[in-house]
């Protein structure tokens, strides 16, 4: 009867250990840090694939609509349009 005991209390550790670290969050997976000046020592080790001109767009128009600031999809449109051109252009000038 000891041992079955014994067996049972080291089963319910066990599965306690295993539901604690699951709750805990994978190294690779913490929050970016706030500013651009402070990477992580592995920041080189990642590459960044840049989004494209239709993600950015699709983004911009998605912030524009959850302001709902009264501003037409034509009005949000086109200041989507200059955002994504601005962006644009700065991705174009790190690149050289």
């Amino acid at each position: 009867m000891n041992r079955y005991l014994i067996a049972i209390m080291a089963a319910g550790v066990m599965c306690a250990g295993v539901g604690a670290f699951a709750q805990e969050a994978p190294s690779g997976m913490q929050t970016p840090p706030a500013s651009s000046s402070e990477t992580p020592s592995n920041a080189s080790a990642v590459p960044v694939k840049p989004m494209s001109k239709h993600q950015m767009m699709k983004q911009c128009m998605v912030r524009a609509a959850a302001k709902s600031d009264g501003s037409t999809k034509a009005q949000m449109k086109k200041s989507c349009k200059a955002e994504v051109n601005g962006n644009m252009s700065v991705q174009d000038s790190m690149k050289k």
